[in-house]
């Protein structure tokens, strides 16, 4: 029944499956294998494909900063500068709180903002000008436009916010964020205070004004010629006078 080396046909068969099974695995096992390792190679080569491309990148100038202007209005504006001002203003804000239906009171917390401001102040062309001529003293009363105000510039590279008192208790950050957003309101009303400031200024730039583009122009050929020029804004009140108004007519 058994053959000289022990084993019978029947075994020598089951062997040579099993055999034949784990050779296959192995197989498997090693294609899988050698998949990985293919992945894991093209990956890393990618990966350095791509960190050489950003270093040339750097290094012959591809990376390129790109800057999108878009423009959504364009008006021309009839504006006559009359004054600057220029001044670092400070601007403070206090706060207090209460809690526990207001019988504790929390410490204040007080910040400041410090900026560069600059004020400018114009004449608007397109409003009423009014011109008088008193014949006896050769003198053109001008009616000005009132004073306006432009939109206050503040230079916020430069601008400061401290903190003049503060507590661990409460967060000085809620208290920062309502004086910026209260900052262009205070801009406005402080911009209005110092037309006071810059009339005079105002006052002598629209008088050169004035005298450069209406004076030399429409007395020009005229025989009798004007010696003086007073000017006034429509919001101040010109003393009253044997005024003639002079009508501007298209002088060809």
């Amino acid at each position: 029944m058994f053959r000289k080396n022990g084993i019978n046909p029947q075994s020598a068969g089951i062997i040579k499956t099993l055999m034949a099974n784990v050779i296959a695995k192995i197989g498997i096992a090693i294609v899988v294998m050698l998949g990985v390792i293919y992945l894991v190679v093209h990956v890393l080569e990618t990966s350095s494909k791509a960190l050489k491309e950003i270093a040339d990148g750097f290094n012959s100038g591809k990376v390129v900063s790109e800057f999108h202007d878009y423009i959504t209005k364009m008006e021309g504006v009839n504006r006559l500068q009359v004054a600057l001002i220029k001044s670092v203003d400070t601007f403070s804000k206090k706060d207090s709180k209460n809690i526990l239906w207001d019988l504790i009171s929390l410490p204040d917390v007080e910040v400041e903002i410090q900026a560069p401001v600059e004020y400018s102040y114009y004449l608007e062309l397109n409003d009423k000008w009014e011109f008088r001529w008193n014949d006896s003293s050769r003198t053109i009363v001008a009616i000005a436009p009132k004073i306006k105000c432009g939109t206050p510039a503040v230079d916020v590279s430069n601008m400061k916010i401290i903190e003049i008192s503060g507590s661990i208790l409460r967060s000085t950050d809620e208290v920062k964020e309502k004086l910026k957003s209260e900052l262009s309101q205070k801009l406005s009303e402080i911009a209005e205070s110092k037309i006071s400031l810059i009339r005079d200024t105002a006052r002598n730039y629209a008088k050169q004004f004035i005298k450069n583009w209406f004076i030399n122009f429409y007395f020009k050929d005229a025989a009798l010629k004007p010696e003086y020029l007073i000017v006034y804004f429509a919001d101040e009140n010109p003393p009253a006078g044997n005024n003639q108004i002079i009508k501007l007519e298209n002088k060809e």
